[in-house]
């Protein structure tokens, strides 16, 4: 047996290696211990050593700030708290250590309740909204597509806080959509997933996100694909998307019963035209609204999650859970003796069942966007744990 012999390693006199969790075309995943931070649990994540040239070091940096920029602005994309490069110049950088299952092992059983299927695809919805509405890149609003939405590359968490949580991993091969043609019309994606123009190797847009949505989301209902290539090679597969129509839910299971309007969604995510598919995350979202209402489950603990850095978290008025923390910072305002000035102060909010403790910060807006820009900095005036951080 070999052993790895980057386990027990200290990377960048931090983050000590713990075990393999996971690796791939683009590289290896490792737990890792963050012995800065009181030796907290995270992922590391190393460039494979054949990629080691000038434009994949780029493309690996830019992986890393784009998920560092996206995870500060929704919680349902894996955040990035550092990167950089070992001393053998490896590029390398650190996520946040995740514990859940992946959407492919939860499907591959049985297809999804209603229930979970309009929670779990509302948050990827609310991840690929922010995405799409772009992050500032140079001063420049860029928007972001991911180029390889599929059950892999989604991670269900249980958080004992929120309910079910949604992550979507792997925005490694997603592209900022600026003026580069050879930087945005080189393939990347997983065939059964990829939309036609992804497939013709054509600039895309978030409508190519919205067609592999839509294929994901049929699977999610159904436990099958909706479009099979007569052959695995890329050549079945752009004849496949191209030109075979998808599958009807009652081809696949005559019992299986769904609102019409959730049906008529789904076929319309998969359309071939992009300018026949929904245009934006947003319309989804408006059209998968009222059929959850419809449905009288009503909505999970988490479904505010994704509006977290967009406005005060507004509670269920038929709930009958206690508010969480986050619900509480979100809810107060700036105590009255204190300046409104650059200061840091710790402040204890008092609730009918508890005193919370928090610190509580005011910065300047160009304070705010350079620490949003230069992430690694922000280890300790963003970090959420012990006490909450009200900016």
């Amino acid at each position: 047996m070999t052993t790895d012999p980057y386990i027990g390693r200290l990377l960048a006199n931090r983050y000590q290696l713990v075990k393999l969790i996971g690796q791939g075309a683009m590289g290896r995943v490792y737990q890792a211990k963050d012995m800065l931070l009181g030796e907290v649990i995270v992922a590391v994540k190393f460039i494979a050593q054949t990629l080691l040239n000038q434009r994949m070091r780029e493309r690996f940096e830019r992986e890393a700030t784009i998920c560092a920029l996206l995870g500060e602005k929704s919680n349902h994309i894996v955040r990035v708290r550092d990167f950089g490069a070992d001393e053998n110049d490896v590029s390398f950088y650190v996520m946040e250590y995740l514990e859940g299952e992946s959407l492919s092992d939860l499907i591959r059983p049985q297809h999804l309740s209603l229930t979970r299927f309009f929670n779990i695809t509302r948050q990827i919805c609310l991840g690929l909204q922010c995405a799409h509405k772009g992050i500032l890149v140079k001063g420049e609003l860029c928007p972001i597509i991911h180029r390889d939405i599929k059950p892999s590359n989604i991670l269900i968490i249980q958080d004992t806080s929120f309910g079910e949580l949604v992550k979507i991993l792997d925005f490694g091969i997603a592209k900022l959509l600026q003026s580069d043609v050879a930087q945005t019309q080189s393939f990347m994606g997983t065939l059964a997933y990829c939309s036609p123009e992804q497939m013709e190797g054509k600039e895309l847009d978030r409508r190519s996100d919205i067609y592999s949505l839509g294929v994901m989301m049929f699977e999610m209902l159904s436990g099958e694909m909706p479009i099979l290539s007569e052959t695995r090679s890329f050549g079945g597969w752009y004849k496949a998307h191209h030109y075979v129509s998808p599958k009807s839910f009652h081809s696949i299971n005559p019992d299986l019963k769904l609102p019409k309007a959730l049906e008529e969604l789904v076929m319309q995510c998969m359309a071939k035209e992009p300018g026949d598919r929904p245009q934006s995350a947003g319309e989804i979202l408006k059209t998968l609204e009222p059929l959850e209402q419809e449905l009288g489950e009503g909505r999970p603990v988490g479904s505010n999650l994704g509006r977290a850095n967009h406005g005060l978290v507004q509670l269920e008025p038929k709930s009958r859970r206690a508010p969480t923390a986050d619900e509480i910072c979100r809810r107060a305002s700036w105590p009255k003796d204190k300046p409104l000035s650059k200061i840091v102060f710790p402040h204890i909010i008092h609730t009918s069942r508890e005193a919370l403790g928090t610190l509580w910060v005011m910065l300047s807006k160009q304070d705010i966007q350079n620490r949003l820009v230069s992430m690694r900095y922000n280890y300790f005036l963003f970090l959420t744990s012990p006490h909450p951080m009200v900016l």
